[in-house]
């Protein structure tokens, strides 16, 4: 028989890490729904198999064991350090028999790679890796930090992801490119024909490895200390001369940006910038004049390109990954997974069959409760309370000029916002007088797990 390769693919193709300073990574668990009676908007969790990376590039299955040997998932270390979520991808292909059209998936085993006369030394990797929200601020692609690698198929040692900024003559990057900053690591995993019959786990597959950074932050030489915003989070004010704590904002080992970018000049709200959302996701905002202190942190969005020549063709395969903060809350299970969202935009039109009409109806009563569920997640009162002050601090000396258009001030989702609140007027439940209108409570109440009670009425 002979199996002609007809494509190459990543699974997963997404894949979210977590930072961590932890030198162990978090081991691998599912997403599973609680059997208690009251316990649908829990968070829960099940252990699942994990791979251990040896000294030699390849891996082994276990199953973790805490310090007092039993068998659970950890996300912090003995010392306290937090666990990173370090994500594999496997290496698939779809082929098909010579003599027929039909085609199977099946991962890259080392038997695979014999059956099509390829070795690992056929494969070719590209990591391409980078920071730009200081860009996207700013405009200026200067202050974008970004990481590229190739890595050979065989070269089974973790490949360093050292970002630096992009410029032209006369151009000041924000990273340099003698002091760059790590955005974690990639490592090509070594296949190997090893048995273990207490998993079914196959160690000669082809893998490859991304493993995020600290999540540390960096800034220029007089990011040294300053004061914290003296108003609440999710509060804005004017400018004033009053502070809260003072706190470290890089440490000293990180001050190695450069100062005189676009970056350390940013002050949000003045009209020179696209002030994009969220407005006060650096240090500086609320504070003094609200300028930048130029800091940036070491999250970053990534993609894996794997190349292999076969038979005169080029197979390409692509993987993306996300890194963000290791973010345990909220305390309820998310609402769905991406590729729960994928797959919910590949669903065909809905029948008008009426035979069909019980699948269609729990279409659509899922996708009511997902936005039901994804809406408990924030605090609705504090958002809004927010979005009035800087809506009131940005129009100050301003009056609304289009007639028809919902109202920005206290009156928002409230009575007064017609014709939009009679679209859902059972949203308003009190008329309470505030400073910012009517009470505020009832917007998070109408949106709060079926099991939390909400007396304020």
């Amino acid at each position: 028989m002979t199996t002609i390769l007809e494509e190459v693919y990543f699974l997963p193709p997404i894949a979210v890490a977590r930072v961590g300073n932890s030198p162990e990574p978090v081991a691998a668990y599912d997403w599973v729904r609680s059997r208690e009676p009251h316990g649908g908007s829990r968070t829960m969790v099940r252990l699942a198999t994990s791979l251990r990376v040896l000294d030699d590039g390849s891996v082994e299955p276990y199953r973790p064991v805490n310090a007092n040997n039993e068998v659970g998932i950890a996300f912090k270390d003995e010392q306290g350090q937090i666990c990173p979520v370090a994500p594999f991808f496997e290496l698939w292909a779809s082929v098909r028999d010579a003599q027929s059209p039909d085609r199977k998936d099946v991962p890259l085993t080392l038997a695979m790679l014999e059956e099509l006369g390829l070795t690992p030394d056929h494969f070719a990797f590209t990591v391409t890796t980078a920071n730009r929200k200081a860009e996207r601020r700013t405009g200026s692609p200067t202050c974008a930090f970004i990481a590229r690698v190739d890595v050979h198929g065989s070269n089974y040692a973790a490949t360093p992801l050292l970002a630096i900024s992009p410029h032209t003559s006369g151009q000041v990057p924000l990273v340099p490119a003698d002091r760059p900053i790590p955005l974690g690591s990639f490592q090509v995993i070594r296949p190997v024909s090893r048995t273990n019959p207490d998993f079914d786990v196959d160690v000669s597959a082809m893998r490859v490895r991304f493993t995020p950074p600290k999540g540390e932050v960096y800034g220029p030489p007089a990011a040294t200390s300053a004061p914290a915003s003296p108003v609440p989070p999710g509060v804005a004010e004017a400018h004033n001369t009053d502070y809260g704590r003072i706190h470290e904002i890089v440490p000293e080992k990180n001050r190695i940006l450069n100062a005189d970018t676009p970056w350390s000049h940013y002050v949000m709200l003045t009209g020179q910038w696209e002030d994009s959302q969220p407005q006060d996701g650096y240090d500086g905002a609320n504070v003094g004049d609200s300028r930048s202190w130029g800091v940036v942190d070491d999250t970053s969005d990534g993609e894996i390109v794997a190349r292999v020549a076969w038979r005169h063709r080029r197979f390409q395969a692509r993987a993306r990954f996300f890194t963000g903060p290791p973010d345990y809350a909220p305390d309820r299970r998310p609402v769905y997974s991406i590729a729960d969202d994928l797959a919910e935009r590949e669903l065909p039109p809905p029948s008008t069959n009426e035979d069909d009409l019980p699948v269609v109806t729990g279409e659509v009563l899922d996708m009511f409760e997902r936005a039901f569920e994804t809406a408990s997640l924030f605090n609705l009162d504090a958002a809004r309370t927010r979005a009035i002050q800087e809506n009131e601090a940005r129009l100050s000396g301003s009056r609304q000029t289009i007639p028809d258009a919902p109202k920005y001030d206290g009156q928002s989702f409230t009575a007064s916002d017609t014709p939009y609140v009679d679209v859902s007027p059972s949203l308003v439940m009190s008329e309470k007088a505030t400073p910012l209108g009517p009470s505020l409570r009832p917007y998070s109440c109408r949106t709060q797990s079926w099991s939390t009670p909400c007396t304020d009425r």
